[in-house]
């Protein structure tokens, strides 16, 4: 809340979501409105400093752990670390996700506070098509009528947001999605 105000604080409104933007994703600063590079002032930015996404650990059940060695393998992501009580494994982007198999005996719920679920971009709609098959042939049913495309999340009739969610053996909810160009 503090962060939107200060952005926003003397700033005109279409400026102000420009900014934001800019400072969220740390690409060259884009008009949501108009989609053209802006320039606004930048002495918003000399009180922030420079970070990106690292990692997250997600807490799981230890006889769980080879699920998501496996399913982190098909969608290409290498094996970081491997023990009986941790997983870690890595994008070509230098992300990492680390699965600790020490979870407390309790269920999570998606829909309450905390994480809702954990989106893997991948490169084309024949990918999330290879996803369900990958989660069928292990008895894994795809949730919410997927795989199925969303066009209310799409720029455009040219474009798709084409998705398939599950849940994990502990109930952490994934979705595997292409966005891009339709394919015909």
């Amino acid at each position: 809340m503090l962060r939107s105000a200060k952005i926003s604080q003397g700033l005109p409104p279409q400026c102000a979501l420009r900014k934001m933007y800019r400072c969220y994703n740390r690409i060259v600063s884009i008009s949501l409105f108009e989609a053209q590079p802006i320039s606004c002032d930048n002495a918003l930015e000399k009180n922030m400093i420079q970070s990106k996404f690292g990692h997250i650990q997600i807490n799981v059940r230890a006889e769980n752990l080879p699920f998501y060695k496996d399913l982190f393998a098909f969608l290409g992501w290498s094996t970081l670390y491997d023990s009986p009580a941790m997983l870690g494994v890595g994008s070509d982007a230098g992300y990492s996700l680390w699965f600790s198999g020490e979870a407390k005996q309790v269920e999570n719920d998606y829909d309450g506070p905390g994480m809702n679920h954990l989106a893997l971009d991948v490169q084309n709609q024949g990918d999330v098509d290879l996803m369900t098959a990958y989660l069928r042939e292990r008895g894994i049913a795809p949730l919410f009528g997927t795989p199925r495309h969303r066009p209310e999340f799409s720029r455009d009739s040219e474009h798709t947001y084409y998705q398939v969610m599950f849940e994990s053996p502990d109930r952490i909810l994934f979705e595997v999605v292409y966005i891009g160009k339709i394919s015909r």
